[in-house]
């Protein structure tokens, strides 16, 4: 356990030395969510849950840099022949990603809340579940993603087209929502004026 909390403390470290990343997961969603709130079906019940997700997922491959950075930085091999069990070594990156993924989920929420009237049936003790569940689960595709994967090149790929497979197999099309509120898409050009 002590070897678990040594290497978290290790990778909040690093956080706080480049904190653009955590810039990154949440004020590009925050932004968005000024733009697309009232133009997606649903409001902001829909948009605001979505847009943390399709961020989280987006950020999976920010999880899995942590061990490919141990690579670039030749430290892999002396982490690996440490006194730390994989499990720990693994848990100990995996905590700080969980807090780093969870925090803009809520974040996301309260600008629902407080900007957008954003009703959260359940209250603040659910909301909070949801989002450490959420959370746990998109650090485990990470973990995953980056077991799979042999460079951050195909890291970053992989998670990128998973990302966008997901959004698009959830409903965030623009088509798949103008279909969805009985609308038929026009195949008609529009005509030039000029």
């Amino acid at each position: 356990m002590t070897s678990t909390l040594l290497i978290a403390r290790n990778e909040l470290r690093l956080l706080q030395r480049d904190p653009f990343p955590l810039f990154v997961l949440i004020g590009m969603p925050g932004v968005l969510l000024f733009f697309v709130t009232d133009a997606l079906i649903g409001g902001p019940a829909h948009s605001v849950p979505a847009l943390a997700s399709l961020f989280a997922l987006m950020g999976t491959g920010s999880m899995g840099f942590s061990f490919f950075r141990e690579h670039g930085w030749g430290t892999w091999d002396r982490l690996r022949i440490a006194p730390v069990r994989t499990i720990e070594l693994v848990a100990g990156k995996a905590i700080p990603m969980l807090a780093v993924t969870a925090a803009p989920q809520l974040i996301m929420v309260a600008i629902g809340i407080a900007v957008f009237s954003l009703d959260v049936p359940g209250g603040a003790a659910q909301l909070i579940i949801t989002a450490l569940v959420c959370a746990a689960m998109y650090v485990a595709l990470a973990i995953a993603l980056t077991s799979l994967c042999r460079t951050m090149s195909q890291l970053n790929a992989a998670s990128m087209l998973g990302t966008m497979a997901i959004a698009g197999a959830g409903g965030a099309s623009p088509r798949s929502q103008r279909c969805r509120a009985g609308c038929r898409p026009s195949l008609q050009p529009a005509p030039c004026t000029g």
